[in-house]
């Protein structure tokens, strides 16, 4: 009734046009209009457009033109459905209202995606009166022209006119684009406390993870559990955060709760996600029963075959290792860190050739630290100490600062009986970082087991000791310079300490053995190892 009215009220105020048309008196006009109006609505739109046009052609009128537009609009026809409204906005003779600027903008807006012309109908559109239907499209169209700030402004009209969440929600997805985090989140939490909106919630834990508050992240993930209920993608985010906060457990709870709701990629996304959790807590079978079913669901994601070949390889299950990585290089022949892998796998499997050719098949410009460590390590696995030796010093040649090749080249001075050379390579370690507790304990246990700078050793293997103080390795050094020193019960005590970690260890039972001959104990190390 109110386009009727409206049409009734015009055809009062035009009697000049019956003047003009004498033939065509109000009452058949107003029939026109009805008979027309009856034709849009039940789907005659070829009938429809005639009668509207012929009445066009009797009446300057501005809704005559918007019914056009909504006739062409219903065709398919929205060119003309465009034309026809800037025909009226160009007429000089039409009183034009906010409805004629609005349906002009939507159009453009809607169709052709021309945010500049939409822009400048609609703001006429919404300039006197904060028409709400007319701001929403005024503030997508800022917004796809990256307006932000514009964006940001229509949408603080809106919420003048009505306070919705939704509002909320959008300003606060457009100040976030802008950088403004702070304010971004005020808006989201209007929207949380008016109806615990759902993205608001979820877009305010993403900005809670970006300040790493895994707390307020958290939080607010599980109310969004509480008012939602089961909602994936805040399931899903929660698990990953129980993770990384260390909650393991519930990580492990909530990424298994969803199983039986997801297929597909978002499956094995999930799968993968229990297999790194059950990897992190070195549960290696659950770890790999997780990383098969993800394999079964997407076999083309390579971080899943390399994390199932990974467990199978610390599993010591060493041929299902070899395949998974095999399987990758069929299609990613250049994946560098599993051709490492399939290297060690081939050296753990004494396929000694193998490996050395597997490891040369880097690409010369991949050859990085990693590559010269595991290419020694092949020669040393073999005894071929000299050739690992000029391994790690062509690795040297590229990476001087590398505490890794230095500590790797000290091993094979060691073995070399080159204790000098051990001795400066370590030292050139702590001079890269004092901190490296491995060079401060295998320099101290160096001096112990030469005799040396006892005192020395014995600070640098309790410098160690203090950082890690369940180490067997560094116990047994302390045990082993306090020998040196003479301190023989306290080195018992130390190496008993150890062998009770490791009671086959046979360096350990060895320094048991001196230690216990040391003090005239005639104790016997079964008798030491049974009492323990």
């Amino acid at each position: 009734m109110k386009y009727l009215a409206t049409f009734i009220i015009f055809i009062m105020s035009c009697s000049y046009l019956t003047n003009a048309h004498p033939a065509n008196n109000d009452a058949s006009i107003y029939s026109n209009f009805l008979k027309a109006s009856y034709l849009y609505n039940s789907g005659d739109l070829k009938a429809s457009l005639d009668i509207f046009l012929q009445l066009k052609d009797l009446l300057d009128d501005e809704y005559l033109y918007i019914m056009l537009s909504e006739v062409y609009t219903k065709m398919g026809r929205v060119d003309k459905a465009a034309y026809v409204l800037e025909e009226a906005i160009n007429n000089d003779e039409i009183t034009k209202s906010d409805l004629l600027y609005y349906k002009a903008g939507l159009i453009y807006a809607k169709f052709f995606k021309n945010c500049d012309k939409a822009i400048s109908y609609m703001e006429r559109a919404t300039k006197y009166e904060n028409e709400v239907n007319g701001l929403e499209t005024l503030a997508v169209c800022f917004e796809d022209k990256s307006d932000y700030a514009s964006a940001v402004g229509t949408y603080d009209k809106l919420i003048k006119v009505y306070d919705s969440p939704e509002y909320h929600y959008n300003k606060g997805k457009l100040l976030t684009k802008l950088g403004l985090l702070e304010r971004s989140k005020q808006e989201y939490l209007v929207a949380v406390k008016m109806n615990n909106h759902l993205r608001s919630m979820l877009n305010l834990a993403e900005i809670y993870i970006a300040e790493k508050h895994l707390k307020e992240a958290i939080d607010i993930l599980e109310k969004t559990r509480l008012f939602h209920g089961n909602i994936l993608v805040a399931e899903e985010r929660l698990a990953e955060l129980y993770r990384e906060e260390g909650s393991l457990n519930k990580a492990i709870e909530l990424f298994e709760s969803v199983l039986d709701d997801i297929e597909g990629k978002q499956k094995s996304f999930v799968l993968k996600q229990l297999g790194l959790i059950y990897l992190e807590m070195k549960k290696y079978e659950d770890a790999k029963r997780y990383f098969i079913e993800a394999v079964k669901e997407d076999r083309l994601d390579y971080q899943i075959l390399y994390f199932a070949g990974y467990t199978s390889e610390l599993m010591g299950e060493l041929k299902e290792a070899e395949n998974y990585y095999n399987e990758i290089l069929l299609t990613r022949e250049d994946f560098t860190q599993v051709i490492k892998r399939l290297a060690i796998v081939y050296l753990g499997e004494k396929e000694f050739e193998k490996s050395i050719a597997t490891i040369d098949s880097i690409a010369d410009d991949k050859k990085d630290l990693e590559y010269f460590r595991i290419k020694a390590a092949i020669y040393l696995d073999q005894e071929l100490l000299d050739k690992s030796l000029s391994i790690l010093n062509e690795g040297l040649l590229l990476f001087q600062n590398s505490e890794d090749l230095l500590m790797d080249q000290a091993i094979i001075y060691e073995k070399l009986e080159n204790y000098d050379r051990s001795i400066e390579s370590l030292k050139s370690v702590l001079d890269l970082n004092s901190e490296n507790y491995s060079a401060l304990n295998f320099l101290g246990y160096l001096y112990a087991d030469l005799d040396m700078n006892l005192d020395e050793a014995y600070s640098f293997i309790d410098k160690a000791l203090k950082n890690e103080p369940d180490s067997a390795a560094y116990i047994d050094s302390m045990a082993w310079v306090l020998y040196r020193l003479k301190r023989y019960k306290e080195a018992y005590n130390y190496q008993k300490k150890a062998l009770k970690m490791f009671p086959d260890e046979i360096e350990f039972i060895k320094h048991m053995e001196a230690i216990l001959k040391a003090m005239n104990s005639g104790k016997t190390i079964d008798e030491v190892i049974n009492k323990m």
